[in-house]
């Protein structure tokens, strides 16, 4: 009941502000959306003081690993592959419906195996990112993440020829979703897309799917409450 609860937040939110935090925090960062700026440290303040009341007193220093790990290569060759794909399927497909199908299967392929390998799938370490250099349980794991994303984001989608439509005009709606995301986010630690690759790997492994079956039926209950 606890994971569904803090996942209905998600859900909810996310349709509420438009967006989560790979949608406003690399999305719209990188293309200096003054929206997404608004979410972005909305829902940063309120998951970090949640992560503060839940977490502060239990989480302790996550151990960093410089190696890429077992699986750590192939994941890394995968992801590049995913990526130029991408790229090549951008410029070389008319735009049609099997060409969109094509990009979003790469890309979201590539973000996938990128956040395995970063290991920001895990909610421990977005909780510690969360409890703010300040406690000594911090993880700067989603640091790194923003400073080789947003600048990689900005700069392709400024060559590409896609253009998101004129923004509206930060609101209301906006902010209490955005707020109210960070909180569920700064109580369980998990966002829709880690939520999902998280989710994944558990049908490959065979173990601790009901848990983020319910939270990913949570997220989509969530998602229809708001229009």
């Amino acid at each position: 009941m606890a994971i569904y609860l803090t996942q209905l937040h998600p859900g909810t939110y996310a349709q509420m502000s438009n967006g989560c935090t790979s949608g406003h925090m690399i999305c719209g960062l990188s293309r200096f959306s003054i929206r997404s700026i608004a979410a972005t440290a909305t829902f940063g303040l309120t998951a970090s003081l949640t992560a503060r009341l839940f977490h502060g007193s239990t989480l302790t220093r996550i151990p960093g690993d410089p190696s890429l790990g077992a699986h750590g290569i192939a994941f890394l060759t995968c992801s590049i592959a995913a990526f130029v794909s991408t790229l090549a399927a951008s410029r070389m497909i008319t735009a049609g419906i099997w060409a969109r199908q094509v990009i979003a299967f790469s890309s979201a392929f590539a973000f996938a195996l990128a956040l395995r390998l970063s290991n920001l799938s895990d909610q421990r370490r977005v909780l510690a990112f969360l409890l703010t250099p300040a406690h000594n349980a911090f993880d700067s794991s989603l640091v790194y993440l923003a400073i080789g994303a947003v600048p990689l984001s900005s700069l392709l989608y400024r060559v590409g020829k896609f253009r998101v439509p004129n923004e509206g005009a930060i609101d209301p709606r906006l902010l209490a979703g955005a707020a109210l995301f960070g909180v569920g986010w700064g109580i369980e630690g998990i966002c829709p897309g880690p939520g999902l690759i998280n989710f994944g790997w558990a049908l490959v492994a065979g173990a601790g799917i009901r848990p983020l079956a319910t939270w990913l039926g949570a997220v989509i209950v969530g998602g229809f409450l708001v229009p």
